[in-house]
């Protein structure tokens, strides 16, 4: 059978993402008068900067675990990205040569922008993921004959149905299986005895969708 843990909807955050989508808005506005004077002699190196600060960051913070460092990552890559965006959009304005250049610099910063957003979804998702893991783990012992029940008849039960049906190692297995990984599936548990444990390969980032 497959099998999938539900994750509670994550506490404020809508609050988050919109802190984040501010510090955006704000750094553009910021970024798009400090660039309202535009030497054409500097625009290839700064060019070349704007897609640095715009997609680095975000790179980094997607290859290292979650931890207030990729927090950090993501909040200068959503400031990199507004600058990117306002650096195109101020050259575009000027009427500088390579218009169709600066059309898709825009468009690449304001894609960026978004996933900066949905990055910092994901991470909100994880930790919250594991916050609930942890507690699903809180007094289990790996058995499913020490779970607790608030009626003893459903554990009676599905007790007996598990050890008539000769698979309750299976069924341990399978529940380990669901702690750790976040889903359990017959493929999951297949790939997991032969290469342990895959923490999290159940969960599906947004940012990879």
């Amino acid at each position: 059978k497959v099998i999938k843990t539900a994750t509670a909807p994550v506490k404020a955050l809508t609050h988050h993402l919109g802190l984040m989508a501010l510090t955006i808005a704000a750094t553009f506005c910021v970024a798009w008068l400090a660039f309202g004077r535009v030497d054409a002699e500097n625009v290839k190196w700064v060019q070349g900067l704007m897609f640095v600060v715009g997609a680095v960051p975000l790179i980094v913070a997607s290859c290292i675990p979650f931890s207030p460092l990729t927090l950090a990552l993501l909040y200068a890559n959503a400031a990199g990205a507004a600058c990117m965006v306002a650096w195109f959009g101020r050259i575009l304005f000027g009427d500088i040569v390579n218009r169709c250049v600066h059309v898709h610099g825009c468009i690449l910063g304001l894609f960026f922008c978004a996933a900066t957003l949905v990055a910092e979804a994901d991470r909100l998702w994880q930790i919250q993921g594991e916050k609930e893991a942890r507690q699903l783990r809180a007094g289990y012992t790996g058995s499913l004959r020490d779970a607790q029940s608030t009626e003893p008849r459903d554990k009676e039960r599905i007790m007996l149905e598990v050890a008539s049906s000769g698979l309750e190692d299976e069924v341990n297995r399978a529940i380990e299986v669901l702690l750790v990984a976040g889903a359990s599936t017959p493929t999951l548990r297949a790939a997991i005895r032969r290469a342990g444990m895959l923490k999290r390969a159940g969960y599906a980032p947004m940012s990879l969708v």
